[in-house]
């Protein structure tokens, strides 16, 4: 058991890195998530999609073997609001919720080789679930050009889990960001990104940590050339564990599975398969993904 109460931030992630093998599962396992996408037009919703996931999630310790991700069931909401102008659509979604485990994918934000491309500092404790968590904020460094993160991790105390990771885009990156998260427009209009922010969250249980929730939200401002049209758009895409599966691991073939490319509200139908969804057939797009979950719960048994 490990129990640190101060101490160098960069040290404590070392030891936190060095500790996901024993934090974190070795063996691959099998979950069902949902997930939801919105992308909101100023106030107003124009597109709202869900779906029943199966992932295969693969061990921490091997980081050869991709997580893959399939749609078991999804539906979009036909009573949102029509688009002005522009068709604005979201790639990757589902992929990317898989790309929000940091502790399975560390790139740029908890990688030994780019510790030295930010500022850190201990914020304090607090209680995460009853469990006494150190909070670790950091920022990139203004000698720093590329476009990186800040925020916070949350390391537990006593084991030294990452339990949290919370990390928008920096003030710095915001400038540069157009280029990273727009993957195609119109030559005559101009794209601002004015926020990008994610989150990662995991759970105990049995000893062991896991993927409990991923959430990224962006928000973009359009505008076209030489006209006063100016629009904000607002993307969101969240994804929620609510089954875990050890005995029954089986790796679906990579075709059957999302890739970055997919769009998934291209992927989805209008409240198909209503069997299915019963008698909760109305998406709420601000409804918590929490909230959610708990109304629809009976459905994510499958009754198989």
């Amino acid at each position: 058991e490990v129990i640190i109460r101060t101490g160098d931030p960069v040290e404590l992630l070392r030891k936190a890195l060095a500790r996901i093998s024993q934090n974190y599962s070795t063996t691959p396992e099998m979950l069902t998530a949902f997930y939801r996408e919105t992308v909101k037009q100023n106030r107003h919703y124009v597109a709202v999609s869900e779906a029943v996931l199966d992932v295969y999630k693969s061990s921490y310790k091997n980081y050869f073997d991709a997580d893959r991700i399939k749609i078991y069931k999804g539906r979009k909401s036909q009573d949102v609001k029509r688009m002005d102008t522009v068709l604005f659509k979201v790639q990757g979604g589902p992929k990317t919720s898989l790309f929000l485990d940091i502790v399975k994918n560390p790139s740029t934000l908890l990688s030994e080789d780019f510790f030295k491309y930010y500022d850190y500092k201990i914020n304090g404790i607090i209680n995460i679930d009853d469990r006494e968590t150190f909070i670790i904020e950091f920022n990139q460094k203004r000698s720093t050009d590329w476009p990186l993160y800040q925020g916070r991790i949350y390391l537990d105390v006593n084991s030294l889990a990452i339990a949290r990771l919370d990390f928008p885009l920096s003030d710095k990156a915001l400038s540069e960001a157009d280029n990273e998260l727009v993957r195609k427009k119109p030559v005559s209009m101009k794209v601002d990104v004015e926020d990008a922010k994610y989150l990662a969250n995991y759970r105990e249980t049995d000893g062991k940590w896991h993927l409990n929730h991923v959430r990224a939200e962006a928000k973009f401002k359009c505008k076209w050339d030489k006209k006063l049209f100016r629009s904000v758009y607002i993307t969101m895409l969240e994804m929620a564990v609510t089954e875990r599966d050890t005995a029954s691991v089986s790796k679906f073939k990579l075709r059957e599975s999302e890739r970055i490319s997919d769009i998934f509200i291209d992927q989805v139908n209008y409240f198909l398969d209503e069997d299915y969804w019963g008698e909760y057939n109305v998406i709420k797009p601000d409804e918590s993904i929490e909230m959610a979950i708990q109304r629809l719960n009976r459905r994510y048994a499958r009754n198989l």
